[in-house]
């Protein structure tokens, strides 16, 4: 093949590499595909779409642009499905659609796909958030039965997890000292003793004082909404047999070394 016939083929070639492909690429609108976090299409070219939002408990929230007739089920498959941290379980998860500043469906996550109702086809605007046991937000935990009553209250001091808490509504402080951690781990001598004591407050008034230890030894009070718990704790030394004897035996060489220096 001669130098021109080559030209000739690698301008071919180039021609046909740039000319506009005709091939539907789902993800793609207007062969444009979202680059932005939080910010997704899932949609062919020229097909209607909806714009939707998703929140909470899912492997990617944010903005999804969907083809028109897309389900809540599409949505939460496209959005990477439920989430949670690790130790915590999704069995009660539920999904949540709010359309027209209102709930317009909630379902057990498991029921999504398996249950008796199709899930609802999404419409433009609606707002979607999966509800777990557990908040992604560090310092605030979710805590309780999806659609149960709950309340708010407040952690704090010496925990392992401190924070804001929202409880079925019936929980007692002892529940709520389980939930977050106990004493939180600290490092100490082996001569060193932490006392804790759990504190109840209540519109300003300290309700109930005890030794962590003690703690469960009683029915601990039902909190109410707003209740702030605290743990207090306070470190001690306590001297051994083996502190003694390392105390005596260093006075018994210091002293052997002011004699020595004395008789020079």
């Amino acid at each position: 093949m001669n130098r021109s016939a080559c030209w000739l083929a690698l301008s071919l070639f180039v021609v046909v590499a740039s000319l506009p492909t005709t091939a539907q690429e789902y993800g793609l609108i207007e062969d444009i595909q979202a680059q932005a976090p939080g910010y997704f299409y899932f949609a062919r070219p020229g097909e209607a779409v909806v714009a939707v939002t998703v929140f909470g408990s899912v492997g990617q929230a944010g903005r999804y642009l969907l083809g028109d007739g897309a389900t809540l089920g599409d949505l939460l498959a496209l959005s990477g499905g439920a989430q949670a941290q690790a130790s915590a379980s999704m069995e009660d998860a539920v999904a949540r659609l709010y359309r027209g500043g209102a709930v317009a469906y909630e379902a057990p996550l498991r029921s999504v796909y398996g249950g008796e109702t199709t899930p609802p086809v999404l419409q433009e605007n609606d707002i979607i958030e999966m509800v777990g046991l557990v908040s992604t937000a560090r310092g605030f935990y979710v805590h309780n039965q999806p659609g149960r009553a709950t309340i708010v209250v407040t952690a704090a001091g010496a925990f392992q997890s401190p924070g804001r808490y929202v409880l079925d509504t019936g929980s007692r402080t002892g529940d709520l000292v389980a939930l977050a951690g106990g004493l939180g781990e600290a490092s100490r001598r082996s001569n060193e003793r932490i006392h804790a004591t759990v504190r109840l407050y209540r519109d300003g008034e300290m309700l109930l004082e005890s030794d962590l230890t003690d703690l469960y030894a009683k029915e601990t009070p039902m909190l109410e909404e707003g209740d702030v718990i605290d743990l207090e704790s306070v470190r001690s030394t306590v001297f051994t047999w083996r502190d003694i004897i390392s105390i005596a035996t260093g006075v018994g060489a210091l002293a052997l070394a002011i004699d020595r220096l004395a008789g020079l």
